[in-house]
């Protein structure tokens, strides 16, 4: 049953809402009991699917199979930067060495990898088509889309502003509750020493704060200067909860660096901020404002077939009719799987 309902989903050219929907629903539903082969096919259908569902992507990208996991974590590029890490820190290796394949890995997740010193890991970079990370060159140009969507948080008013993090607040409690192990992100630096490194960026003043951000988030040089430039800090914040960045630490450096430009109840203000949202959510919105990353590699699949007339609709019917008759309960295990 899932098999088919992907082959028609991916296979069509009109994915509305109401699709989309109907589809997100059907495989929570019965990706439990579909098999391993077709498990396998369900993955290969969709890592070439811009519009295949994040939950059901994340689902199989933690897949008991190591080959349906694999297969999703080297080709999907529908796997949020937040997700990679977390299967980067949860395991296991070969969920590592599948991630260290994809192209374009962000710094963040490769600088995880590598933090892991596992040898199959580095094996994994040497044959993948990953670049080495000793000739990863410095990020220096910045896509138009990652200046528009920064420079659009950075002018909004407060409303517009809190409105955009409660959008990435829902997204992050979603993603978290289907992340690997149930794990919650909370941010790159979460157990490192926090102290260590504000007192490091604040005795070394404006290049030590775009040297922090560089280091250990994936915006670019462009990017980085701007949310420095920025008098009213709210950018910087966002970037050092990304982290998980302590609120006390974040005060440090937040006087530091703007301690001349806002008042203290200003300062007050933005660290009340501080607390409205979770690292994840954070995380979400800076990658948001990252430029999208280079087409992965794709998987070729025979789908289209489901576009010739009259084969898509039988199909949806058999969805529809399936759906009503099991209702809300549990789908049968015997007569669901193909």
């Amino acid at each position: 049953m899932l098999l088919d309902a992907t082959e028609a989903f991916v296979g069509s050219l009109r994915k509305d809402a109401e699709e989309r929907k109907m589809y997100r629903d059907l495989a929570r539903e019965y990706l439990p009991y579909t098999d391993i082969s077709s498990r396998y096919q369900v993955a290969e259908l969709l890592v070439g699917c811009s519009k295949a569902p994040t939950e059901l992507l994340e689902s199989l990208g933690r897949d008991a199979d190591p080959d349906v996991s694999s297969l999703t974590l080297q080709y999907s590029d529908g796997l949020s930067e937040a997700y990679l890490l977390a299967a980067v820190d949860n395991g296991p290796q070969h969920r590592r060495d599948a991630i260290s394949k994809r192209l374009d890995l962000p710094k963040s997740v490769l600088a995880a990898l590598l933090s892991q010193q596992a040898d199959a890991t580095l094996t994994s970079f040497k044959a993948g088509p990953s670049v080495p990370p000793t000739s990863l060159p410095p990020q220096t140009a910045e896509a138009p889309e990652e200046g528009k969507r920064l420079d659009a948080f950075l002018s909004q008013s407060d409303s517009e502003r809190m409105a955009s993090l409660q959008k990435f607040e829902a997204e992050a409690r979603e993603a978290d509750m289907f992340s690997p192990e149930g794990r919650i992100t909370a941010g790159r630096l979460a157990s490192a020493d926090q102290r260590g490194l504000t007192l490091d960026v604040i005795t070394r003043g404006v290049d030590g704060l775009s040297a922090f951000l560089q280091d250990h988030t994936s915006l670019s040089q462009n990017a980085v200067d701007k949310i420095i430039q920025d008098q009213s800090g709210y950018g910087l914040l966002v970037a050092l909860k990304s982290l998980g960045l302590n609120r006390t630490f974040c005060g440090w450096i937040l006087v530091h660096h703007l301690g001349r430009t806002l008042s203290l109840d200003a300062v007050r203000k933005r660290l009340a901020y501080y607390d409205m949202f979770c690292p994840h959510a954070a995380l979400l919105m800076v990658e948001s404002w990252v430029s999208a990353p280079a087409p992965q590699k794709r998987i070729k699949h025979h789908a289209m077939y489901m576009d010739t007339p009259g084969v898509r609709e039988n199909v949806l019917g058999r969805l529809r009719r399936a759906r009503t008759r099991h209702g809300n309960g549990q789908p049968e295990k015997a007569s669901a799987v193909h």
